[in-house]
């Protein structure tokens, strides 16, 4: 039979569960009775009750929220700050997403002083914006079609306060002073060359930032006869670039829906809607 000898069985008691560990935790506790003061002239205070010994938990300090920490910004982060701003963010998204890719450092003062620094210094500080929430909105606003009626039955050349409308009407509020039309005119109605043909406009955000808006012309009239079981959905159209020069642009926002440009002679113009009837 194999025997076990004293050394080892006291080894064993002595390990430790690996389910155990040790937490640093407070507890801070109050008293739901409090003793009564003992008198000066007594020899040893007063003993204390049963009730005495009655607590109730205030707080842990395990689940107490940590505050922010302040971070410096090494690079441009979008929706936080420009280069070398000072921005306050939790703890853990600020070690694993800012600190660790090197994006930011600790605020110390050390770090404070090499970046005042380094504005002075350093000329290239990147891409800047007015505020941390505009590079989000010239990315939404370039990534969204914008449906622009046209009339199909009266003559027209498309200005600023069409764009202006558009926007409104998707829910966007665009100053008209702010939208800056290509330089190459844009006339109609011109149905087998200019319906869903997409062309790119420039917006101001806060009048510095510069960001681009695609707009889609479609001619619109009072009595058009459309066909709804073959009608495509506006965000399943193909995006088709009205200039040449703006092709690349397109491609490369919208990859999947691009529709590359064709020669006129190999190109079957769409069927303009009759009136109904």
């Amino acid at each position: 039979m194999l025997k076990t000898s004293s050394a080892s069985l006291s080894l064993l008691r002595n390990l430790q569960s690996p389910l155990h560990q040790e937490v640093r935790a407070t507890q801070i506790l109050r008293r739901v009775v409090h003793p009564l003061l003992s008198k000066t002239w007594y020899k040893k205070p007063r003993s204390l009750t049963k009730e005495n010994y009655i607590y109730v938990c205030e707080e842990e300090t395990e689940n107490r929220k940590k505050p922010n920490i302040d971070v410096i910004l090494t690079k441009f982060v979008e929706g936080l700050g420009n280069k070398w701003d000072v921005v306050s963010v939790r703890p853990f998204y600020g070690l694993s997403h800012l600190i660790v890719p090197g994006l930011a450092m600790y605020a110390t003062p050390e770090n404070l002083k090499l970046r005042e620094k380094m504005r002075v210094e350093t000329a290239d500080l990147g891409p800047v914006f007015s505020t941390r929430t505009s590079p989000v909105m010239i990315r939404m606003l370039k990534s969204t079609i914008i449906r622009l009626p046209m009339n199909r039955d009266e003559g027209w050349t498309v200005e600023p306060w069409h764009l202006r409308i558009a926007l409104r009407q998707a829910g966007i509020t665009v100053p008209e002073e702010a939208i800056e039309l290509p330089e190459t005119p844009i006339t109609g109605p011109d149905y087998d060359g200019k319906e869903n043909k997409v062309f790119f406009a420039t917006i101001y955000v806060n009048k510095v930032d510069k960001g681009m808006v695609p707009f889609r012309i479609q001619h619109v009239g009072k009595a058009v006869r459309v066909d709804e079981g073959t009608e495509v959905p506006f965000e399943k159209l193909p995006v088709e670039a009205l200039f040449p020069e703006q092709e690349a642009t397109l491609q490369e926002f919208f990859p999947e829906r691009f529709k590359p440009h064709e020669h006129a002679g190999s190109t079957r113009s769409p069927t303009k809607p009759t009136d109904s009837s």
